[in-house]
């Protein structure tokens, strides 16, 4: 069983290039907590939404990964 973590992001776009950094940061820690066996041996998946840079759409995006995934906790 994996622990999900979500995210409303922005993945695609002109502030996507600026942003970029703390996506990828968050890939290769995720990546590294794995590869050293996960919380208690559970691995992290890491959903992603995204957003576009529009709160409207974040909102929508973070709606759709409650309904998806069924988070237990935040």
């Amino acid at each position: 069983m994996s622990l999900f973590r979500g995210i409303a992001y922005i993945v695609l776009g002109f502030f996507a290039l600026m942003y970029g950094f703390f996506f990828y940061s968050l890939l290769l820690y995720f990546d590294r907590q794995n590869a050293g066996g996960g919380v208690n041996g559970r691995k992290i998946s890491l959903v992603i939404g995204d957003d576009g840079y529009e709160p409207n759409k974040a909102v929508d995006e973070t709606l759709k990964m409650i309904e998806q995934e069924k988070p237990i906790g935040h």
